[in-house]
This record gives C-alpha cells, structure tokens and sequence, in this order.
C-alpha cells in the first residue's frame, strides 16, 4: 500500500497552468470510441472551445448587483439531462465507478485509489494544460490499468483561484459507465475493500434512483510537515487499511491515549457540522450488511461523499462555483431538496490524507472581508440559494435535526 517516495516526488514536477480550450483524452481508447465521436483512436485530444463561467467571470457583476440576487448570470442547472434516463435497474445491473479530479500537484494519490479500487472503473478529471502523455506514463507507473481509467483534461482556466472543480467533477460524471458512481475528493484514500462493501447494497440501490449511499470520511491528523519530502511516505504507513485498525485509532483520539496519529471524524474541529449528521459512533459497531438511514441534518453544511446514480434527474455540480469554497456543499443542498434519501454504509469509509493547503485554498482565506475570491463565493452561493428556492420544489425527505 506504501505509496514510493520516487513516485511521488515525479509528480511535483508537472504543474498546472491554463489557457484556451477544454481538452478530452481518455486513457481507454476503447471508452474513447463510445463516449466521442469517432475520429482518431489512441492518444487523442479532443478540443473545443466553451465559454468559461465562474466566480472569476461573473465576479465583477456579482459585486455590481450588490447582494447576488440576479442569478440568471450564474447558469445554474437543475437536472443533468445529457445523463442516460432513470429508468428502473435490477440488481445485476448496479455497479460503481469511482469518480474524482484533480490538479496534477495531487496525482501522486492516484496511486492509492488504483491499488485500493482494484480492477474496477475509474473516472479521472484533471485540470492541466501539461503533456498528457507524461501524465499518461505516470499514471501507468502507478499501477492505474488503461482499460479501467478514463481520464479527462479540462484547460480553460487563468489560475488555481478559479479553478474549474465542478466542471471537472460534472466531466469526470459524464464519462461514467457504470450505473452508479462514487464522488470523492481526490486527497481522501479509500478503505482496502470499498468496492466490495458497496455491492453488499445493490438490491437497495436497484429500487429508487433517489437513493444513495453515505461512506463516512475520516481524518488522518498530521505528525509531520506535508512540505518535507519524508513525510508523504510517514503518514501513508499510518493509514489504517481496515476498519478495525481505524476504530481503534478512532478511540484512541477520543479518548487522548496513545501516540499518533489519531484519527477523527472529517473536520471535526475545522467544520464540525460539514460531517455532523453522519452517524460515526453508530458505525462503529454497524454490521457491513446493514444500513443505517441519515435521519435528519444538523445544518445546511452538511456535506457527505455519496455514492449516486448518475442519470438525467441527478443534480449536476453547480459549474458557477470555481476555486474553494461551497462547490460540493450547495450541491449536496440541492440533492437533498429534490427528495434524494442517504444510507451510511456500515464497512468501508474514506480517509483524508494530510497535505499541504492548495493555492486556491489559501487565496480564499485570505485578506479576510476583502478578498475577491472569497467575496466571489459568498455572492455565488446566496444566488444559487435563491434560484434554488425558486426553481426547486421542496421534496426535502430528510428533516432537520431538531
């Protein structure tokens, strides 16, 4: 499981920077020839100007209207109607692909995702205008089988602050196969046997498109600086590969005994209520076969890795939304307003892996009140909660906690 110092270091080097055009390349050739229209198989780059929308774009506006109101600029979308229809699945049909993205400052933990996912599909959205065939190569190395991995490019974009998060998540979407698919973040590692404990539920999944599965997202805490090239390799030697190894190191936490690392509820004390509703004691003695309902949500910033149903009626990822802050949040709000229902898994889990903060990261919390992109996100979102109040009938199935 030991990601190897020399690979990792072989990403550091391929950097991500954007200018003009949204490239599509798929590392299965044969995935290639389904999903495009034919034209050269292999190694090819399909490009196609798109108009770029974003925080970046529409900032200026934003500002001008004064309270991000007017959100006819912002394209928001209910449904992802380019999907296949929701029509009804028997059990045999369901299986998964892990869906994420990444810059290529985060490719290393691709490494992670193809030896824990295993001989299952993967879609991968990156946002580079680096040599794809580098990235190729690499990924290769990786051990990430071309027949499994489709991997998309998108280049559009001015900088890490606007970059392009929900595009690429809705592009990674797109390119699923598979009747479900598992939306992580690409800076979480999966527990060794995910994918088998998500078909434990596939008769559940086969009755309802609306329903979902929660897989509860630890946090690995820090023992080093993610800056000194030593310490990627420490802190992968500390993962827990189980869940029994991540129960135990999760009580250690609790309960202030024993030496590091410890391991706790995702952003238990940076954003308590972004994991609250997850039911992380319960699952602690949760039997893989059952599931457990999300019963009700202590706040609108709850936000759990779901794994969905990639069809015309899903929610797609509000693309308004680049950079940091609120891209998956206010997705999650809409999931749960159009009537979607969440079951936590009782076996696997995800785990954060410690990292150094992202660019986009730190321009966010920056300059405090008067940072751009920060004020951008802010304006966003209270449009995208207006629009969503007008343009979404309430089916809320899940309360919130009282």
């Amino acid at each position: 499981m030991i990601l190897s110092i020399r690979l990792v270091l072989r990403c550091w080097w391929i950097g991500a920077i954007g200018l003009l055009a949204i490239n599509l390349y798929t590392f299965n050739s044969r995935n290639l020839s389904q999903a495009l229209p034919p034209k050269r198989l292999g190694s090819e780059v399909v490009s196609q100007e798109i108009p770029v929308h974003g925080v970046g774009a529409s900032l200026e506006t934003s500002l001008r209207n004064g309270n991000g109101s007017d959100y006819d600029q912002y394209n928001f979308k209910i449904h992802t109607l380019s999907s296949p229809s929701c029509s009804p699945l028997e059990e045999k049909d369901v299986d998964f692909t892990l869906v994420t993205q990444l810059s290529p400052s985060r490719l290393a933990i691709m490494e992670q995702h193809c030896e824990r996912w295993g001989n299952h599909p993967i879609s991968l959205a990156i946002g580079t205008t680096e040599d794809i065939e580098n990235i190729e190569k690499t990924l290769s190395e990786f051990g990430c089988q071309k027949n499994l991995v489709t991997v998309s490019f998108v280049s559009d974009f001015n900088s890490e602050g606007e970059y392009p998060v929900n595009r690429l998540r809705n592009l990674a979407m797109s390119r699923v196969q598979t009747s479900h698919a598992f939306v992580i973040d690409a800076d979480f590692v999966l527990s060794t046997n995910l994918y088998q404990m998500l078909r434990l539920h596939r008769a559940m999944l086969a009755t309802d498109h609306l329903h979902t599965l929660v897989v509860p997202a630890f946090e690995l805490q820090a023992v080093c600086n993610e800056q000194n090239e030593n310490c990627t390799a420490k802190h992968l030697a500390m993962l827990p590969d189980t869940k029994n190894e991540l129960v135990k190191q999760y009580w250690t936490a609790k309960d202030h005994v024993g030496p590091n690392p410890s391991v706790t509820q995702f952003r238990e004390q940076a954003a308590f209520h972004a994991h609250a509703s997850t039911r992380y004691e319960d699952w602690m003695t949760q039997p893989a076969e059952k599931l457990l309902p999300i019963e009700c949500v202590t706040s609108d910033s709850y936000e759990p890795y779901l794994v969905v149903r990639p069809c015309q009626f899903l929610a797609p990822f509000q693309e308004a939304f680049v950079g940091y802050g609120q891209n998956k949040l206010t997705w999650f709000q809409q999931v749960r307003r159009m009537g979607y229902k969440f079951f936590q898994i009782g076996e696997g889990f995800v785990i954060h892996f410690p990292h150094a903060r992202s660019v986009a990261s730190v321009q966010f919390r920056q300059n405090g009140k008067k940072n751009p992109f920060g004020v951008g996100v802010k304006e966003t979102a209270s449009a995208f909660k207006q629009w969503m109040k007008e343009h979404i009938p309430d089916s809320t199935q899940i309360p919130y906690c009282s």
